[in-house]
């Protein structure tokens, strides 16, 4: 499965923070931006820089196609990606996400101005490592996970990252996924809605690096073709993930005692790790992590559908959606929300 494409929101704005944690989460936001912003090159500079490795050269000559394909879709024009910025490592960010230990329900962390988010991007491994430690002594079940792209949702120009760029046959459609996905949350942003924000750029990314692949590179390219053998294994591995969700959370629900709970959810986790030949135990963040980018997922296809597969009236019409139109701060059922947007 490729990593999964996280948003960094930026808060190095914000003032009148408390808490250890806030402020060195903060902290390291903006001492994780500043360079960023001074590390890159220009694109054009990049692309004949002998230093940076042939493949990604390759792969960079595309970005001005596909940030034009994407403004052309309906998606909104940014001075993004128009500066690469070489970097060590497999992740531009890592991201932790917290449960407790008999629910579903991620731990959330707030910001003023900002709002709230079920989960904190941290530039340094050994940061993440540090808070998910923090949190797994309080009890909690934790996630780290690699991040290959970031957004600050238009607040700064966002780099293209040498993480973006990865190696397989399906490697320009990759790319294409993960502009795209950062694209969507440039265009289409709620505060204190982690499961729409996430869930409508993944949506986006995928489906549109798919017609990006067919009108660009036809249906009879190696990347088109192996990037839709792998869709057909996130299908799957979205619907096992989907299934253990629901049972999970029926086992939370129920009236059973908390001993039998822990034991249901072990024998569920283990019959998980073997299904999705995982190397580690998965836990309720590894579940909330995947519910934050896959919810209702067949709302958005039947609302696409509806739109008659019309990039521009699509993203036109969600981005016309308000905090107003969400019962909760990040509600998951979205099938409902998104039914009330007619043509």
């Amino acid at each position: 499965m490729r990593i999964v494409v996280f948003t960094l929101s930026l808060l190095s704005t914000l003032s009148f923070l408390s808490g250890c944690t806030t402020v060195r989460f903060v902290s390291q936001a903006a001492k994780g931006q500043w360079h960023m912003q001074h590390s890159g090159i220009p694109l054009e500079e990049a692309l004949t820089d002998s230093d940076i490795p042939l493949n990604h050269r390759e792969l960079l000559q595309y970005i001005p196609e596909m940030k034009k394909y994407a403004e052309t879709h309906g998606l909104n024009a940014t001075e993004n990606y128009t500066e690469f910025v070489q970097i060590e490592g497999a992740a531009v960010s890592w991201v932790v996400t917290a449960c407790p230990p008999l629910s579903l329900e991620p731990k959330t962390w707030s910001f003023p101005i900002a709002g709230s988010f079920t989960y904190l991007g941290w530039f340094h491994e050994k940061s993440a490592q540090r808070h998910a430690y923090t949190l797994r002594r309080k009890g909690y079940d934790v996630k780290v996970s690699g991040a290959s792209a970031y957004s600050t949702l238009g607040h700064f120009k966002d780099p293209v990252v040498s993480t973006m760029l990865e190696s397989g046959p399906d490697r320009i459609g990759q790319l294409a996924d993960t502009l795209f996905h950062e694209s969507a949350h440039a265009t289409i942003y709620l505060s204190n809605q982690s499961y729409f924000n996430e869930s409508v750029a993944q949506f986006i990314g995928t489906q549109l690096a798919i017609d990006y692949q067919q009108q660009t590179l036809g249906m009879d390219s190696e990347s088109y073709r192996t990037f839709m053998e792998l869709e057909k294994y996130v299908a799957s591995y979205r619907e096992t993930c989907h299934e253990a969700y629901q049972q999970l959370s029926e086992i939370y629900a129920s009236s059973i005692g908390d001993q039998e709970k822990y034991e249901r959810k072990n024998a569920l986790m283990e019959s998980l790790q073997q299904k999705l030949h995982l190397k580690e135990l998965p836990n309720n963040a590894f579940l909330a992590g995947f519910k934050t980018y896959h919810a209702e997922t067949n709302a958005f296809d039947t609302l696409f559908e509806k739109y008659d597969y019309e990039w521009q009236l699509f993203i036109s019409r969600l981005s016309e959606l308000t905090t107003d139109d969400f019962p909760k701060p990040h509600t998951k059922e979205l099938e409902e929300i998104l039914g009330q947007l007619e043509r």
